[in-house]
C-alpha cells in the first residue's frame, strides 16, 4: 500500500486568491506549478488547495519552499491541513533565531527576504507561516529589540500614543502634544513640561479613548460574526476579522438568489413580482401534485417482495423514540447551521439537553401516538437556491427547506433506525 500523503501536500490560499473563481484559481496555479507533475488537484473547504504530485520528491521540493506566489499574493504551502497564518517580521537582526514567535503558535516554516536584484543580501524582514495560538501585539520587544509584527487580522496599533485598538491617524492625539493634549506645540516644548504640572493629560484621556473603542471593536466584531454566518463561509484565516470581505460575500449571495424573470410553459418571460410569483406556484403545483397510479400493479409489486427485514431488526425500526438514540441524533447534526422559524438552533439543544431532552422526547413520542407534529414544528421556510444552466427555466431552481430542530431530530433518529437495518 502506498502512502498517499506521501505525496500530497496543501496549499494555504487566501481570501484574496479564493474570491476568484475556481477556473481562474487553476489558471493562477498553472503558472506558479508544473501541472505535468501532478496527479490530482483538490478544492478544499477553508480555502485549501491540495495538490498530488506523481513522485514524492516534487511535492518535497515545493513544501520545502514554502510559499507560492499566486497572483501577487503569498500562499503558504505545507504537509497539513490546519489553518496557516503568514505572520511578518520588521527590524528584528538578520542572525535571530527563526523560532522568536514559537510560544505564540507552531512555526512551520520561515522566508526571510532579501533586496529586488540582490538575493545574497538581506532585508532583515522574514515571513512566518504559523499556527497562531494566540494574538501577537503588533509591536513587541525580543531580546531588548524594538520589533514590529503584522499579520492578517491583527488589531490595529498607534505608533503615537502605543495602544492597540486604533490607527495613529484616528489617534486623539495626532498633531497635538502628548503631556497635556493641546494642539500647537509638541511634548519636548510643552509649558506644562516646566511648570510642574505633572505628567500627561494623555493618561487621563485615553483611558475612556480606550473603553469606547474596544467597544466599537466588538460590535465590529459581532457585525463581522454576522456577515460570516450569512454569506455562509464555513472557514476564516486565523484571528482575521474581515468584515468588508463577509459582507462581499453576502452581498453576493443575495445576488445570486435574485430571481429577475422566468419562462412561462408558452415560451414568455415573465418578470414581474406577481407574475413571478404566478409562474413558480404553477411549476411547484404541477410538480408535486401526486400523480395517479394503478392499484392492480402495486399490490403485483408488493406481492413479488422477496427480501424482508429480519424480525428483530424490524421491531427495532418500531416503537418509540429514546433519550439516548434522539441525543446521539442530535451530537450529529452540524453546527453553526441557521435556526428554524422558532429560533433555537442545535447548540441551544445540546447545551440544554439535560434540562429540555426528557420533555423533546416525551412531546415528540406524542406526535408519533396522534400522527402529527404540531403545526410550529411543522412550519418552515423555503427559498429557492440556483443550480446551474438557465436562469430562466424554474427547474434550474432548487427549493431549500429551513425547518426546525426539533423536526430534523426526529427525522434524523428515524433515519437512524434505518441506517443499522439492512435487507
Amino acid at each position: 500500500m502506498v502512502l498517499f500523503w506521501a505525496i500530497t501536500c496543501v496549499v494555504h490560499a487566501t481570501p484574496a486568491v479564493t474570491v476568484f473563481p475556481r477556473p481562474e484559481v487553476l489558471t493562477m496555479l498553472e503558472k506558479v506549478v508544473d501541472f505535468e507533475k501532478l496527479s490530482a488537484f483538490q478544492f478544499v473547504p477553508r480555502g485549501l488547495i491540495r495538490l498530488t504530485f506523481k513522485f514524492p520528491d516534487d511535492k518535497d521540493s515545493l513544501v520545502e519552499r514554502g510559499m507560492l506566489n499566486i497572483n501577487g499574493i503569498e500562499c503558504s504551502v505545507a504537509n497539513s491541513d490546519r489553518p496557516h497564518t503568514l505572520v511578518y517580521i520588521y527590524h528584528y537582526p538578520a542572525e535571530g533565531d527563526d523560532e522568536i514567535l514559537s510560544d505564540d503558535g507552531k512555526v512551520f516554516f520561515c522566508k526571510r527576504q532579501t533586496f529586488m536584484g540582490r538575493p545574497d543580501l538581506l532585508t532583515g524582514s522574514r515571513i512566518l507561516a504559523m499556527s497562531l495560538e494566540k494574538p501577537i501585539p503588533a509591536e513587541v520587544t525580543i531580546d531588548g529589540y524594538p520589533v514590529r509584527i503584522w499579520y492578517l487580522g491583527i488589531k490595529p496599533f498607534c505608533t503615537i500614543c502605543k495602544v492597540m485598538g486604533h490607527k495613529a491617524a484616528d489617534c486623539a492625539f495626532n498633531g497635538k502634544c502628548m503631556r497635556c493634549g493641546q494642539a500647537g506645540h509638541w511634548a519636548r516644548n510643552c509649558p506644562s513640561r516646566h511648570s510642574g504640572q505633572g505628567r500627561c493629560r494623555c493618561y487621563l484621556v485615553c483611558g475612556p479613548l480606550q473603553s469606547a473603542l474596544s467597544q466599537l471593536a466588538t460590535l465590529d466584531s459581532l457585525a463581522a460574526k454576522g456577515a460570516q454566518v450569512r454569506s455562509r463561509i464555513r472557514w476564516v484565516v486565523e484571528g482575521e476579522p474581515s468584515l468588508a470581505y463577509f459582507f462581499r460575500l453576502e452581498k453576493k449571495r443575495s445576488t445570486d438568489r435574485l430571481i429577475s424573470a422566468l419562462r412561462d410553459p408558452d415560451g414568455s418571460i415573465v418578470s414581474s413580482p406577481s407574475a413571478l410569483c404566478a409562474s413558480l406556484r404553477s411549476f411547484y403545483s404541477c410538480l408535486f401534485t401526486a400523480s395517479s397510479t394503478d392499484p392492480l400493479i402495486q399490490s403485483s409489486l408488493l406481492r413479488n417482495l422477496t427480501a424482508t427485514l429480519p424480525r428483530d431488526q424490524a421491531s427495532h425500526c418500531e416503537g418509540s423514540l429514546t433519550s439516548p438514540e434522539v441525543l446521539k441524533a442530535l451530537k450529529c447534526m452540524a453546527r453553526g447551521k441557521a435556526p428554524g422559524l422558532d429560533g433555537f438552533p442545535m447548540e441551544f439543544y445540546l447545551k440544554f439537553w439535560d434540562v429540555i431532552g426528557p420533555n423533546l422526547v416525551t412531546v415528540l413520542n406524542s406526535c408519533f401516538l396522534s400522527g402529527s407534529l404540531s403545526l410550529s414544528q411543522r412550519r418552515g421556510v423555503v427559498t429557492l437556491a440556483f443550480k446551474k444552466r438557465d436562469r430562466l427555466d424554474p427547474s434550474n431552481w432548487r427549493p431549500v427547506s429551513l425547518l426546525n430542530v426539533d423536526y430534523k431530530l426526529a427525522a434524523r433518529t428515524i433515519a437512524g433506525r434505518l441506517l443499522v437495518s439492512s435487507i
